[in-house]
């Protein structure tokens, strides 16, 4: 423990640590085998994974960060581990600092100790950029055929200078209640997008395994009014849908007003 600690995905096992020998002789990809590592993957992964992998991320973790503050991951000051992955301590602005090489030390205050969570990827690179999704589905109306649903999410970010992956922003199936704020945090592997353009969102539907129809029939949500999109270095934008009904594994996107 320190003046200011970070745990990177929770502090304990990291992701891409989980595979063993076997796995990794036959060339399956891990947290040590990227495009610079290839060349020697067999062997440098079965030496990295016996030499506990998770343990020697916070060295590569802190090499990354060296020379490259800009994109270092953030880390944010939160109660729990749980809280962060909920997204409850992302905008706190006061309290936020690199991962690795470039901490804040102004967080740094006597004797007082204070814990920090951040994400990272399962490979070189790893750091990560945290976004806030947050959007209001329609209630039901006379006028608005709304509906309970379950499904999971995907998003996509568009910037200027480039966009993101298609991203799983929903790390379980949620309830889409009509009338319900939905609030998801979620990551992105580090990448220049430049200023943020539009977001595309999908919605996978699981119907009811008890109502056979359920199956059938197609599957909608309506969103209320705009998107609203948060960085992990606290800039808000506000994107308008192009449409307020959204048809399960059809694309929406949602663009910056003018």
């Amino acid at each position: 423990m320190g003046h200011i600690s970070i745990y990177v995905n929770g502090g304990s096992r990291q992701p891409g640590c989980a595979l063993g020998q076997i796995a990794t002789i036959f060339g399956t990809q891990t947290a040590y085998n990227s495009t610079t590592y290839d060349a020697s993957a067999i062997w440098r992964m079965t030496e990295y994974q016996n030499k506990a992998c998770s343990h020697w991320r916070a060295f590569f973790l802190f090499l990354e960060s060296i020379g490259r503050e800009k994109s270092s991951s953030l880390a944010f000051e939160c109660g729990s581990y749980n809280e962060f992955l909920a997204g409850n301590c992302f905008s706190n602005a006061s309290a936020r600092t690199s991962v690795g090489y470039y901490p804040n030390l102004d967080l740094v205050s006597g004797n007082v100790m204070r814990n920090f969570y951040s994400a990272a990827t399962d490979r070189i690179p790893f750091s990560t950029m945290g976004f806030k999704l947050n959007f209001r589905l329609q209630s039901k109306t006379e006028n608005s055929n709304s509906q309970a649903k379950r499904g999971t999410l995907t998003a996509r970010i568009v910037g200027t200078l480039g966009a993101t992956d298609k991203l799983t922003i929903t790390s379980e199936i949620i309830d889409l209640t009509p009338g319900a704020e939905v609030s998801l945090y979620f990551h992105s592997k580090h990448q220049t997008l430049g200023a943020i353009q539009a977001v595309t969102l999908e919605w996978d539907a699981v119907p009811n395994p008890f109502l056979p129809l359920d199956w059938m029939r197609k599957h909608y949500i309506y969103l209320a009014g705009d998107l609203q999109l948060t960085t992990d270095h606290g800039s808000l934008i506000r994107l308008r849908p192009s449409r307020a009904q959204i048809l399960e594994n059809e694309d929406l996107t949602a663009t910056v007003g003018v």
